[in-house]
């Protein structure tokens, strides 16, 4: 009889989702459809269908600056964290898989000062915010725009301080530029953007990647995350998430 009751036990009691964890820099923008709240963009789209394939669950709850994220990461103390770029030191630390390509950059500045950054090789005294833990591509490094850089908390920080005159614009990609300025309105109809085209080569390798923990248990999925990925690129209902592996 103990035998059976431990047997229906385990056939009858309900089964729990193993969490992912990752961590955010930001609150993503929330769609809400029917009364439900979901989190929208390509990156925490692409990590939510990526959790539905493995029957897991996705924690999004974890806020912190971009450094602290990859500390967190690197400890193992989260598990995945989307929209990077690959870098040799990041290969050495994480399991970088490539599942999306990279969004243009561009510098957002007002409106009324767009003739300043008609060439960019040509920016004079201009200063020009940079979230202080974004990676940047080489052709940007090597670029005269590098030489006007300087770091910033945030997109939205740095769209504040173009507001107060305290900076000229910000460098941030399209879709996150364009994003900060919906969410706020103090930022709406105040700010235009110039694409950063530095080089006809622009990042050959515009692959955007995930970055695993090693320590995390979900480094034992890496082959069957590469499939779902690999399906989800040729899902057509998905492709405004730009997945590409």
């Amino acid at each position: 009889m103990k035998i059976l009751a431990l047997l229906l036990l385990v056939f009858f009691s309900p089964t729990y989702a193993k969490t992912i964890t990752t961590c955010l820099d930001y609150t993503p923008h929330m769609n809400i459809n029917n009364g439900a709240k979901k989190w929208s963009g390509p990156n925490i789209e692409t990590l939510h269908h990526i959790a539905k394939q493995l029957s897991m669950e996705l924690d999004t709850t974890i806020r912190a600056p971009f450094a602290r994220c990859m500390v967190l990461l690197k400890t193992g103390e989260i598990d995945i964290v989307a929209g990077l770029i690959n870098t040799e030191e990041r290969a050495k630390l994480f399991h970088m898989l490539p599942y999306g390509v990279k969004n243009q950059l561009a510098i957002f500045h007002l409106k009324a000062n767009k003739n300043k950054f008609n060439s960019l090789n040509q920016l004079k005294d201009l200063i020009i915010g940079m979230h202080r833990a974004f990676a940047l591509p080489d052709n940007i490094k090597q670029s005269a725009l590098f030489q006007h850089l300087t770091p910033i908390a945030s997109v939205k920080t740095g769209l504040r301080m173009t507001l107060k005159g305290r900076i000229d614009g910000v460098l941030a990609t399209i879709a996150t530029g364009k994003t900060t300025i919906d969410k706020w309105p103090e930022l709406h109809d105040k700010f235009s953007f110039t694409p950063v085209e530095v080089d006809k080569e622009i990042s050959k390798n515009k692959k955007i990647y995930l970055a695993i923990s090693r320590k995390s248990s979900l480094s034992e999925h890496l082959s069957k995350i590469r499939r779902i990925i690999k399906r989800l690129a040729e899902n057509p209902e998905l492709q405004h998430l730009h997945i590409k592996p």
